[in-house]
């Protein structure tokens, strides 16, 4: 055991004076009752609609919307108050409301979607709709983070609603879907001596698209599932045979990363224009629907997209709109209100929903009951700073930045009160600590776990002590009430380790193959900080470990198998197309 590293000072004030922490928003007053994400629920039964829209509710009737403001019969009861003055641009994240009280959120009408399709379910197209500058503003500011990525990361499955998996501990989440899972069933009791047990090529995608990404993996109890670029695909968790498989057409796009009661949703399509749901334990495709232009957009493509399932909710949002289904029957239950400032930006699921949501220059991030629709608590990003990712919704921890930066800091909520900020350090999280994300705002988090209000996490990657050749880091825990460092913990070898998950109350990590000996996993005791070997992998192993090294990939434990799998397959015939692999 090592001494922590000395704390990050504190945490980075965007502006304020030295020690000052950004301050919350102002009090609000007594809350009105939350803003209801689906529709009225009063009046006569409405006709049938194509998807499942609910019908426009009668004229002057107002949203079940706690900010809406009654408004006389014949009024549009969606319309919002004349602004004071001419609306802006909407600009990028973190700059104060205008013509608002501050710290008061904007009202958010989540109207019917009715009339948006056209026959054959295609919507209309128009003219060009704002509220997407921001999140391209987001995206060019990620290209980092992005990068970062590449060299590897790691997804863990414990939170949320994951078919017939069991959590490993209580209040225990890591970055994304995958990672340690499904209780002791079928898991080895002592020490695993592993060997690459099967491996998986993909069809490389056409040319002109030069890489696909298929980053997603899910798993129902003998079943691994993986996203490929034409297909998702079910294989037996032992053997790797294929048990079943669904064509995908179109661009790769992104699916979910949580599973709620066995159930995914994938975005697929040409221009990634519809959107269906998946039944993993079984392989079948429960429904497809399109999805419609938002109106006034120009636009025809849905990119720059996130997914999420919670409950009985599939979300989903893009850059000139989103969208909220049923996952049991495919009915739409929100989309976006042509009157409201506000657009949901992002969605993380899981053991709820959480959306990020941009009205003008405010930046809220909510909790959505995926029984109701109504948001149940919120909490608004300060001034001066950036949403940067939805990190965790369980327990929901928040990445931010500084504006046009990337996450330097992790703000810990609990029923939409901050009480926990922890610093990732000068340089954020390529500073102390080992956290990555995809793109921010656009997907999740990984190679970290919480147990409580504990992060496990690397610490950032070092030169190896002594004569040791390459790089090294620690596991290092960390207080996400507190925002200080707990302790760190050197690898039993040097070598680079990568956070699985939590087992058994144990941190498993996976300590990456060197050119001259193969990976394996081992597991650390938070209480004694110590480590034992988890599974030892067989010197052959290290050809398949390093043959990703040509894609990107993430790694995964489930019922005694560990994975890795490749996030994408490129068209070049010059780099690896192996798409996942098991150890066991």
């Amino acid at each position: 055991m090592t001494q922590p590293p000395p704390p990050p000072g504190n945490p980075p004030n965007f502006g304020k004076p030295e020690g000052a922490v950004p301050p919350p928003p102002p009090p609000q007053g007594p809350p009105p009752q939350a803003p209801q994400y689906g529709y009225p629920q009063q009046g006569p039964p409405p006709a049938q609609q194509s998807y499942g829209y609910p019908p426009a509710p009668p004229a002057g009737q107002v949203p079940d919307n706690p900010y809406a403001q009654p408004v006389p019969p014949g009024q549009n009861p969606y319309a919002q108050p004349a602004p004071q003055q001419p609306e802006q641009p909407q600009p990028q994240y973190g700059y104060p409301s205008q013509g608002q009280p501050p710290g008061q959120p904007p009202q958010t009408v989540y109207t019917q979607p009715g009339g948006y399709t056209q026959p054959g379910g295609y919507p209309p197209q128009g003219g060009g709709q704002g509220g997407g500058n921001s999140k391209i503003v987001m995206i060019v500011a990620a290209v980092v983070a992005a990068v970062l990525v590449i060299g590897g990361g790691v997804y863990f499955l414990t939170k949320g609603d994951d078919g017939d998996k069991k959590p490993i501990a209580d209040k225990t989440s890591a970055g994304a879907n995958g990672g340690a899972s499904g209780g002791n069933d079928g898991k080895p009791t002592g020490v695993i001596n592993a060997k690459v047990g099967w491996s998986k090529t993909a069809t490389r995608p056409p040319v002109d698209e030069i890489t696909a990404r298929v980053p997603n993996t899910w798993f129902s109890g003998d079943t691994v599932v993986k996203t490929l670029p034409d297909s998702v695909k079910g294989y037996a968790l032992s053997g790797g045979a294929e048990k079943w498989s669904i064509p995908i057409t179109g661009k790769s796009c992104p699916a979910s990363d949580d599973v709620s009661d066995n159930r995914v949703a994938i975005q697929f399509g040409a221009n990634c224009e519809m959107l269906m749901a998946v039944d993993i334990s079984k392989g079948t495709k429960l429904w497809e629907v399109p999805l419609s232009i938002a109106p006034g957009s120009s636009s025809s493509t849905f990119l720059y997209s996130t997914v999420a399932v919670s409950g009985d909710v599939a979300a989903i949002s893009w850059l000139h709109g989103y969208a909220g289904y049923k996952l049991s029957t495919h009915a739409q239950i929100w989309a976006p209100n042509p009157a409201s400032s506000c657009q949901d930006k992002s969605y993380a699921g899981g053991k709820q929903l959480v959306v990020s949501v941009e009205c003008g220059k405010d930046v809220f991030v909510r909790g959505i009951d995926t029984t109701t629709y109504k948001t149940s608590w919120s909490w608004q990003v300060s001034a001066g700073t950036e949403l940067s990712s939805i990190v965790s919704t369980d327990p929901v921890v928040i990445g931010i930045g500084a504006t046009n930066s990337l996450m330097s800091d992790l703000m810990y909520l609990e029923g939409g009160k901050l009480v926990g900020h922890t610093s990732l350090g000068n340089g954020g999280y390529q500073g102390n600590y080992g956290i990555h994300c995809r793109i921010a705002g656009e997907g999740p988090c990984f190679n970290f776990a919480i147990q409580g209000t504990t992060l496990y996490t690397p610490t950032k990657s070092h030169k190896a002590d002594g004569g040791a050749y390459g790089q090294t880091n620690e596991i290092a825990a960390v207080d996400l009430k507190t925002g200080k460092p707990l302790w760190t913990v050197k690898p039993a070898v040097s070598g680079e380790s990568t956070v699985v998950g939590i087992e058994n109350g144990k941190v498993i990590a996976y300590q990456e193959s060197g050119y001259d000996k193969p990976g394996g996993l081992y597991a650390m005791d938070p209480t004694t900080q110590k480590n034992t070997p988890y599974m030892v992998f067989s010197a052959d192993t290290k050809k398949t470990e390093n043959e990703f090294l040509d894609t990107y990939r993430y790694t995964w434990l489930h019922n005694g198998h560990f994975f890795l799998t490749g996030v994408t397959v490129s068209a070049r015939d010059s780099l690896s197309a192996l798409v996942i692999a098991d150890f066991s």
